[in-house]
């Protein structure tokens, strides 16, 4: 439960793009892949996969996995 509270914590150091990626690709019960929320967002590729890894760095420097 700790570990749980830590990433809900975590996921406010995004901005409102990169939290709706990651709880789109990675945390709504029915997941989609990559390129289903890409298109669901209407970004380019570029551009959903630059906010993806901004996202990620952001989250695992706030859970302290770097």
């Amino acid at each position: 439960m700790v570990r749980l509270q830590q990433i809900e914590r975590a996921l406010w150091v995004l901005n409102l793009d990169e939290r709706y990626l990651i709880e789109k690709r990675y945390l709504d019960r029915a997941s989609a892949d990559d390129m289903i929320v890409c298109d669901e967002l209407g970004w380019s590729k570029r551009t959903y996969y630059r906010i993806k890894r901004r996202a990620l760095d952001k989250l695992a420097i706030a859970l302290n996995l770097i």
